[in-house]
C-alpha cells in the first residue's frame, strides 16, 4: 500500500511540475537563466515520472523503465550545474570548453547507461527494485558528484559575495537554489524520494528567480 501512496504522490508532484513549466512556457522564458531553469524542470519532471512508474511496473518491463529513469539521473546533475552557472552569472558558462564538457560528459554517460545490457558496465543485472551495481556505476556517481560540487561551490561563493548587510534579510531565491542543489547532491545516487525532494526546491525557485534576476 505504501508503494502505491508513494506512486500517487509522485504523480501529483509531476502534475505540479507540469503546471509550473506551463506557466513558464506561456509567461516568462526571457533570458538564459530562466531557460536553463525551464530545461532543468523538464529533466526533473521526467525523472520523477519514470521514478514513479518503476514503483509499480511489471517486472517484465522494469529494465526498460529503470534504464529511462537512470538516463534522467545521468542528465539532472548536469542540468543543475548548468542552471547554477547561469543563476550566478559565472563566466564559465561562456567558455566553449565548458559548454562542450556539459554536453559531451552526460552524452557519454547516457550512451553507457542505455547500452548496459550489452556490457553490464553499470549494472550487473536488472533485479527489482534495485539492480546490482557494477564498478563503473560508482565512477559515474563520482563524476556526477564532482559536477554538482563544482556548481555548489560556485553558488556558495555567489551567495557570500552578494550577502546583504548585517541584519538585512537575505535573498530567498538564493537560499532556495542552495536548498535545491544541496538536495541533488545528497540524493545523487538516486533513492526513490530524490525527485520529490528536488522538486520542492525547484518550486521555491520558480516563484523567486524571475523577480531576483531580471532580464539580461
Amino acid at each position: 500500500m505504501s508503494v502505491y501512496i508513494a506512486f500517487l504522490f509522485s504523480i501529483g508532484i509531476c502534475c505540479a511540475i507540469a503546471y509550473i513549466l506551463g506557466l513558464f512556457w506561456f509567461s516568462d522564458i526571457r533570458n538564459r537563466r530562466l531557460r536553463s531553469f525551464f530545461h532543468l524542470g523538464i529533466e526533473i519532471f521526467l525523472w520523477t515520472l519514470f521514478n514513479a512508474i518503476t514503483m509499480v511496473i511489471d517486472d517484465r518491463y522494469f529494465p526498460v523503465v529503470y534504464t529511462l529513469r537512470m538516463v534522467m539521473v545521468c542528465i539532472v546533475p548536469f542540468g543543475v550545474t548548468w542552471f547554477l552557472l547561469h543563476f550566478t552569472g559565472s563566466p564559465l558558462k561562456d567558455f566553449k570548453w565548458m559548454r562542450t564538457l556539459m554536453i559531451a560528459v552526460p552524452c557519454a554517460d547516457i550512451a553507457i547507461m542505455a547500452t548496459n545490457p550489452m556490457h553490464y558496465a553499470y549494472f550487473l543485472d536488472y533485479a527489482y527494485p534495485i539492480p546490482a551495481r557494477a564498478f563503473l556505476f560508482w565512477a559515474h556517481t563520482v563524476v556526477d558528484f564532482v559536477f554538482i560540487l563544482a556548481g555548489f561551490g560556485i553558488l556558495v561563493r555567489y551567495i557570500v559575495k552578494n550577502a546583504p548587510p548585517s541584519g538585512a534579510p537575505g535573498s530567498s531565491s538564493d537560499f532556495a537554489v542552495l536548498l535545491d542543489s544541496s538536495t541533488v547532491l545528497l540524493t545523487a545516487v538516486g533513492p526513490n524520494n530524490a525527485p520529490v525532494n528536488v522538486s520542492a526546491g525547484n518550486q521555491l525557485i520558480f516563484y523567486r528567480v524571475p523577480d531576483q534576476h531580471p532580464s539580461v
